[in-house]
């Protein structure tokens, strides 16, 4: 396939077809029936492997081998054997082009392990060879997920022996593309259990909701390393839902050796939108450190959105193609709290995108459906320019309101459709970089979760997680998300019937990374398929994938979790091209929620510069800027277009104690529209200027500022706006004159029904109350009685990236 930055492949002739080379002239003992399916799915492996490992497209391949991508696509599933002209075909076609000879030796291998096979088919008495041109029902089912990886491994050098009792026979050194050795070595071993859903549209059709995931064994095809050889880190960037279970799992693959190079995997926390804006800016290692060697967002839609958005330099760094496998995948649902689907006699009924409009459009809410007395209706949903689950929902209104049409630019500048959208956007509580914040919220509020949230689009699995007792739907780090009891009411998934998209987690290696972490890559990508990585991921309700790669449920998507195990999930939605994914989140931001919200700044004294007899938190001898130059340097994060639109009304104050009177805080710009005229330029730059002029002074007014913050955003409600208050601080309360205590602040933000305002707190710097011994600080306590969020920037240098998170709230 071709992706919106490449035009149509190249038509390469295929080579032309020597005599019939002679098999082995000492066959190999054949396998017994009971070991046939396997060498069936390690045939299937390698032989898709010989595509990866040249980079080439089903359509690429296709027109070198003379067969359709269907056919092609069919050989390399792994359930029937296919018959020998596909396979030369494929094989030929994968072959790089010049010695004849060695082409001719390479098919004659392969010649042996298909007669081998053949013969072993009969004797396990299974189905013969599909003639390819015979119609497959299990040719149209749902398509999950990406295309398996370029970049695979080397082709095998020895015939091995099909079904050899789990001995591993020697791998001659490869001739082509050393530095991918990794994942043909692992499938050679017959150690690895390889996913491989396709790419939407693709022709290659796995089933998403087949049960009795099957693995082989893993054992690395790697040597351990020893002491004193020379080290390296390869690091995996990963999306929140799953970067706590990869961390795990990255200390228990231990370090290997490849080429005298010792090579450990390490995991860190990557948000998708974020890093995927980073890549296509072009990466900067003085602002955001070393770039990944590989980079696993929540969904593939984030590498086609890069490209789309980068300059020309940033996008030839980028990957080219999409055909990189997935770790785990798992559907996009609308959950709804039980005391919902109760009180509305939903349970065995449909909600989907058309649903979701609908209650979004009556003026009197769901009330006209006979809302049981629940009050209006409340969506949770994630800002779609930095979360995947967030991006998967817009693009589902926008496909489910438009059934059987493609997603293009007709599509998005339908005004019945934008006015659809922005409907429901309206019904939206507050937006957010992930669904974690959502859920610990409801379960904060277990037992009045209709309160908050009336429903949710989220993934299954963190719904399923989140169920079984997981504060934040997922192995998160923090107290707060730390395992518990099951809540006391549980959610319930809803599988949109016009169809929805899938999380497929792809691993994408990047460009230029050294061959020892290209091939260690490889092998790491090789554990994370295989029965011990399956049972982590599935503990926290992902679906994992089986070698053929149906997507399995794993043993937390159950009923009691609700979800649907059994049932057929919906179609797949057409992945759009990335100009499309640009458009649609350009569309987004002109309809979605708009925000009303004061931004408060610490600018007590331990936000400036260190001292040398107070080092406020900085290491002795610090010279870098002080932290408060630190959040001026975040201005662009904070006052960019792509954070607030013109139509979006924010202020701005500072605090410290006594900067007005007795007041601690000051108003340095009044709350309005961004794009408001100002005594010079907007309002928009005024407040670029009000930060850029912030000076530390005096003490921490904390609970004062934060309770007339909230009484100023009462003062000027607005109830078709995300009402909020932002506020940073670096200290605990310091203020020796104070009018509110921080528990009659907690009580009156969470009393506040009518005119809620959220507040979301970063607690800056080691100086905070933002946690104590492991439970909740006051902090924490006062964003969750407000159902807002506290981010930890406890790291000043992380600021940029706290503001972008934040922020994505509105």
């Amino acid at each position: 396939m071709t992706d919106d930055q490449h035009g149509p492949t190249e038509w390469i002739p295929a080579p032309p077809r020597p005599e019939r080379a002679e098999p082995a002239a000492q066959p190999a003992a054949q396998p017994q029936p009971a070991d046939f399916q396997d060498q069936l799915q390690l045939f299937a492996a390698e032989l898709l492997s010989l595509r990866t490992q040249r980079g080439l497209t089903l359509d690429q391949l296709s027109r070198r081998a003379n067969y359709s991508t269907a056919q092609l696509s069919r050989a390399t599933r792994g359930d029937r054997l296919p018959t020998w002209q596909v396979t030369e075909g494929y094989v030929r076609g994968c072959q790089e082009e010049g010695d004849e000879n060695a082409v001719a030796a390479t098919v004659a291998r392969w010649r042996w392990k298909w007669e081998t096979l053949h013969a072993a088919a009969a004797a396990a008495a299974v189905a013969p060879p599909v003639r390819e041109d015979e119609p497959r029902p299990e040719d149209e089912g749902p398509v999950v997920g990406v295309v398996p990886p370029p970049g695979g491994g080397e082709p095998p050098g020895d015939d091995r022996v099909p079904g050899g009792g789990g001995e591993e026979p020697p791998v001659r050194k490869s001739r082509v593309r050393p530095v991918l050795v990794a994942v043909i070595g692992v499938l050679a071993l017959g150690l690895v259990a390889w996913l491989a859903i396709r790419a939407m549209g693709s022709g290659d059709d796995p089933d998403p909701g087949k049960p009795g995931a099957v693995f082989v064994p893993w054992v690395s095809a790697l040597q351990p390393c020893a002491a004193g050889d020379r080290r390296e880190t390869l690091t995996v960037a990963a999306s929140a839902d799953k970067s706590n279970v990869l961390t795990g799992l990255a200390a228990s693959y231990q370090p290997h050796l490849v080429n005298g190079t010792c090579v450990e995997a390490k995991v860190v926390l990557a948000n998708s939108g974020i890093w995927m804006d980073r890549l296509a800016q072009g990466w900067d290692e003085a602002r955001w450190g070393p770039r990944p060697d590989v980079w696993s967002p929540a969904s593939s839609m984030w590498l086609p959105l890069a490209r789309a958005k980068a300059t020309d330099a940033a996008r030839a760094a980028l990957p080219t193609g999409d055909d990189f496998e997935s770790i785990v995948t798992t559907p996009l649902v609308i959950a709804v709290p039980r005391t919902v689907v109760d009180k509305m006699k939903w349970a065995g009924t449909e909600l989907g995108w058309q649903k979701l409009d609908e209650l979004a459009r009556d003026p009197a809410g769901w009330a006209g459906k006979g809302d049981q007395g629940l009050g209006p209706f409340k969506l949770g949903k994630t800002n779609p320019t930095q979360s995947s689950s967030g991006l998967n929902a817009t693009l589902g209104q926008f496909l489910g309101l438009s059934p059987g049409r493609p997603l293009d630019e007709s599509v998005l500048t339908d005004p019945a459709n934008q006015r659809s959208i922005e409907a429901v956007e309206k019904a939206v509580e507050h937006y957010g970089d992930t669904t974690l914040t959502y859920l610990a919220n409801l379960r904060e509020n277990d037992g009045t979760t209709a309160s908050y949230l009336s429903a949710i689009t989220i993934e299954e699995s963190s719904m399923v997680a989140y169920n079984e007792g997981y504060p934040c739907g997922a192995a998160s780090p923090g107290d707060r998300c730390r395992k518990g009891a099951r809540p006391a009411v549980p959610l319930v998934a809803f599988y949109p019937p016009e169809g929805t998209f899938y999380s497929d987690h792809p691993f994408i290696p990047m460009p230029g990374i050294s061959d020892a972490k290209a091939k260690v890559a490889a092998d790491f990508l090789g554990y994370l398929h295989s029965s011990q990585a399956a049972e982590k991921f599935g503990e926290y309700g992902f679906r994992t994938i089986n070698p053929d790669r149906s997507a399995a449920p794993s043993k937390l998507v159950t009923a009691a979790n609700g979800a649907r195990p059994d049932a057929q999930l919906p179609a797949t939605m057409p992945r759009p091209s990335g100009a499309t994914l640009k458009a649609a989140l350009q569309v987004w931001q002109k309809v979605r929620k708009p925000a009303n919200v004061l931004l408060v700044i610490d600018t007590s004294g331990s936000m400036g510069p260190p001292t040398p007899a107070d080092q406020n938190g900085y290491p002795p001898g610090y010279a870098g800027p002080s932290k408060l130059d630190r959040v001026k340097g975040a201005a662009e994060v904070i006052m960019g277009e792509g954070t607030f639109t013109d139509r979006d009304r924010v202020g701005l104050w500072n605090f410290s104690t006594r900067l007005n009177g007795e007041a601690d805080y000051k108003v340095d710009v009044e709350l309005g529209a961004l794009g408001d005229a100002a005594a010079v330029g907007t309002r928009r730059a005024q407040i670029r200027t009000a930060l850029a002029n912030l000076k530390p002074v005096g003490a921490t007014g904390l609970y004062d500022t934060i309770n007339a913050a909230a009484d100023h955003l009462k003062a000027h409600y607005d109830p078709g706006a995300i009402n909020a208050v932002v506020v940073l601080t670096d200290g605990k309360n310091e203020d020796t004159n104070q009018q509110t205590d921080s528990a009659s602040l907690i009580t009156t933000l969470g009393a506040e029904k009518v005119s809620p305002v959220r507040v979301f707190a970063i607690a800056y710097g080691d100086g905070t109350d933002f946690n104590r011994d492991g439970e909740p600080g006051e902090l924490q306590k006062i964003a969750q009685a407000s159902h807002g969020a506290a981010y930890d920037a406890t790291d000043p240098a992380s600021i940029e990236t706290v503001f972008t998170n934040v922020l994505s709230n509105f």
